[in-house]
């Protein structure tokens, strides 16, 4: 019996994301979900439908056991058949974008259709499907993309955020393939511990129905990963090791972001020249070969079709202005972890001098301020500190922490409208010199005591060497 679906045949716009609210949809609450329903929302729907555990009001209507049962009736009324699906799911600190990204762009190479969702948003090959622009969608929009893209591709590629998988938001999806890329101390306003946030990521590898499972064996937690994993088929990916499964040996990497390197697997050595600017982006490429491979039966296209690959937009993206002597880099780094990687990646690349712009998210966790304070001066000749999505937060008490980080203090500079905190910084380099930009990325938003504002580094950047 599926109660829902006996209700939804004739409100077929039912909905569960706030976010998309229009007048005359039925609002699925999931998890109390309809206690966050502005009066304005309220206004615009028809029904609201809870679980009768959580009704407490006249105007609802109670449909027992809806949170425990909401997946499995919400396939039965799309008809989502998960069995004929190749799903990959990527997780990780960091990584994720890229590695969805790199997988997309060989699938476009070789003209096999595939669907993607993840930070970038959620696509039927470069078409864009819109969703509420999560890392990870909730249960009820994942099965309406589900549903969209079955006819067409049975080739799937999720980012799994550590959120995500912690609220159950891929539950129900036979998760078949995974790849985990890094592992850093991340989330912790959420998770609260260390611990709890790789729980987290664990459960994905725990899957009876995973196939492959390929992962970053230089991190930390390759134990846990091997003892947690339930895949018919683990791979471990090292530039370090020789034994891992798959080992990657970088050559060389030019001024121009080209790297050449030899990859041994087990279906054969391969050498590669890549514009991949960033050692890490290696291992972001090849996390999702074995997918690849058994889906295909060979490796060898897929070394074939990465050689004129690009990175997303906002990842380690460089923007050359030769006729202002202008060096600028854009990048998502917002994490400990990621500011050490590229920050380090660049003083490798780079002989000239390194400025820096970048804040760190309010309402968020605060315990990785100072820290990433820490890594900018380790790093950077001149720091510009200034906000970034500041939240419901002073963005002045955030850069305060982030400078307690920083010893040497005549390194800093502060501002915290970032548009002027970026004219500022470019207005001090010089040809010799290369200006870094972390933290928004892609992102062409900024979130200000709970105001949603336009706001892109990149045009920005444009707009000040115009």
């Amino acid at each position: 019996m599926n109660p829902l679906k006996n209700f939804l045949i004739k409100n077929k716009s039912f909905i569960s994301n706030t976010n998309q609210l229009e007048d005359g949809d039925t609002f699925i609450s999931i998890n109390s979900g309809h206690k966050f329903l502005s009066e304005n929302d309220q206004k615009k729907v028809k029904y609201i439908l809870c679980d009768s555990s959580e009704a407490d009001g006249e105007s609802l209507i109670k449909i027992p056991g809806l949170n425990q049962n909401l997946i499995k009736w919400v396939d039965d009324i799309y008809n989502i058949k998960h069995k004929k699906f190749e799903n990959f799911f990527v997780t990780g600190t960091n990584g994720k974008t890229s590695s969805v990204h790199f997988l997309s762009e060989v699938f476009k190479k070789i003209g096999v259709v595939y669907a993607s969702m993840g930070t970038l948003g959620s696509y039927l090959e470069e078409k864009r499907i819109e969703g509420q622009k999560l890392t990870t969608e909730n249960p009820l929009f994942i099965r309406k993309f589900l549903k969209k893209v079955q006819n067409h591709t049975k080739h799937i590629f999720f980012e799994a955020s550590s959120i995500g998988i912690n609220q159950k938001r891929l539950d129900g999806l036979e998760i078949k393939h995974a790849g985990f890329t890094s592992f850093a101390e991340d989330h912790l306003d959420y998770h609260q511990t260390t611990s709890n946030y790789l729980g987290s990521k664990l459960k994905l590898l725990a899957n009876r129905s995973l196939e492959t499972l390929a992962f970053n064996d230089e991190m930390d937690i390759t134990k846990e990963i091997k003892k947690n994993a339930n895949a018919k088929s683990v791979f471990s990916i090292s530039s370090l090791n020789k034994k891992a499964e798959i080992y990657y040996e970088i050559l060389d990497i030019n001024e121009n972001g080209w790297i050449r390197f030899n990859t041994f697997t087990p279906w054969g050595h391969f050498s590669s020249n890549v514009r991949l600017w960033a050692n890490y982006n290696v291992l972001n490429l090849l996390i999702s070969l074995p997918y690849y491979n058994y889906c295909f039966g060979e490796a060898k296209s897929f070394f074939e079709k990465i050689e004129n690959i690009y990175l997303p937009n906002g990842r380690f993206e460089v923007l050359d202005f030769k006729t202002k002597h202008k060096k600028v880099i854009i990048d998502f780094a917002h994490t400990p972890e990621a500011m050490e990687k590229l920050l380090s990646q660049l003083s490798k690349n780079y002989k000239e001098n390194i400025y820096l712009v970048f804040g760190c998210g309010g309402d968020r966790d605060k315990g990785k301020r100072s820290k990433m304070g820490g890594i900018a001066e380790k790093y950077a000749t001149q720091i510009f500190l200034t906000s970034d999505n500041s939240r419901n937060e002073s963005a002045d008490q955030i850069i305060n922490m982030i400078a307690s980080g920083i010893k040497d203090k005549l390194k800093i500079q502060i501002n915290t409208n970032r548009e002027k905190a970026i004219q500022l910084a470019l207005n001090s380099i010089s040809h010799d010199d290369v200006l870094v930009i972390a933290g928004r990325g892609h992102e062409n938003f900024q979130i200000e005591q709970g105001n949603r504002l336009e706001f892109s580094d990149r045009e920005i950047v444009k707009k000040c060497l115009a």
